[in-house]
């Protein structure tokens, strides 16, 4: 049964608007795939923004095709609807949104309209995702933000469920999903996100790899919410801001939760709301261990006293850094993740907390 949520606001009943932004970063297929997914759910008040990371594989004409009806997407998610075809298209620079304008799809239904927004080059996960919450917030005014992985397909009902548990209480400031393997359907990814233990400085994600037999069909609180599908409140963001884009990718979102923590908002897992996500779609070989372990301390000492940090630093040189040289240097002899791991270390020390206008550009490892 549909989830259907109505807010009364002076007497008339409205439904919160979700501003859905996903990046794409020469990852066309999987976002297309993404796209038809989320066109048919049943939550009737929603914007669909792609922020394209300077995509290098013809990834904006192929999302045109698919706005114009030239490109079938049927996989054993989704079932291709014609009829939603064609899809209004509003393409942006990065310049154009920042300098604002008359919205030309304002009056156009959900699922029948979709926004670009075209970045030059590169910006990260956390810059990207940044480019399209400024923009979701400024010109769209939207009540909440789902940030939303393009290796990601999502359930009919999600995104009601998700907003149903933000609303039931002021303090509930980010809501994730139940994930799922995508490969492996029956198979849990993620409930609604993990915990963190900043002592060692990890964040596993609770129920990982279990197969759903119902033990987790309950709502509960977790430490933060996986960053493959995200729903934040507005007001969330205008207490603590946007991602800390010294991260680049990796650990934003954990952060983002922690510092809403902080601040009183708790991070709530839906079981409702149903995702399947292609795990590692959006990394590069090997990117992922560097950019983990570059940007652990300062995730960390960000959360930390000096003790606290001083104790995390002396559990990573004494057991994680040896554990590691073995399990890749000689147990699976991998030598290109062995060889990332040591340049995230080496990059850790050049990561300093400090405000947008002092941070330092990250260098992403020769391939």
């Amino acid at each position: 049964m549909a989830c259907q949520l109505t807010v009364v606001l002076g007497g008339m009943m409205l439904t919160p608007k979700v501003a859905i932004i996903i990046l794409n970063w020469n990852g066309w297929k999987d976002t297309l795939e993404c796209l038809e997914s989320l066109y048919q759910i049943t939550y009737p008040a929603y914007e669909v923004i792609i922020v394209d990371n300077g995509s290098e594989d013809n990834s904006i004409d192929h999302i045109r095709d698919y706005c114009a009806g030239n490109c079938e997407v049927t996989t054993d998610f989704v079932t291709y609807q014609a009829e939603t075809k064609p899809i209004a298209l509003a393409e942006y620079t990065r310049d154009e949104i920042e300098s604002g304008g008359a919205d030309p799809l304002v009056d156009i239904p959900s699922d029948r309209k979709l926004r670009i927004i075209k970045n030059e080059k590169n910006y990260g996960c956390s810059e990207g995702n940044n480019i399209g919450m400024r923009f979701a917030l400024n010109d769209l005014n939207a009540d909440y933000i789902l940030l939303l992985n393009n290796d990601v397909v999502v359930d009919r009902e999600f995104l009601g469920e998700m907003v149903a548990v933000a609303e039931r209480d002021e303090y509930i400031g980010f809501v994730g999903p139940k994930a799922y393997f995508y490969h492996d359907k029956g198979v849990i990814q993620y409930t609604g996100g993990g915990t963190v233990d900043l002592r060692r400085g990890v964040s596993p994600c609770i129920a990982r790899n279990e197969r759903d037999n119902g033990n987790y069909n309950r709502n509960y609180e977790v430490d933060y919410v996986g960053g493959a599908c995200i729903l934040v409140k507005r007001e969330v963001i205008d207490t603590i801001g946007l991602w800390d884009d010294t991260f680049f990718a990796y650990w934003e979102e954990t952060d983002w939760c922690l510092r809403g923590k902080k601040e009183g908002y708790a991070s709530m897992y839906a079981w409702r709301a149903n995702i399947w996500h292609k795990e590692g779609a959006t990394s590069g070989s090997g990117l992922n261990t560097y950019f983990m372990t570059r940007n652990r301390p300062y995730f960390v000492r960000k959360h930390t006293d000096p003790v606290q940090y001083t104790q995390f630093l002396l559990y990573q040189m004494g057991f994680r850094f040896w554990y590691t040289l073995f399990l890749y240097g000689i147990y699976q002899r991998d030598i290109t993740k062995l060889r990332y791991y040591l340049m995230g270390i080496n990059d850790s020390r050049k990561l300093k907390p400090g405000t947008p206008s002092n941070r330092q550009t990250p260098q992403p490892p020769i391939r």
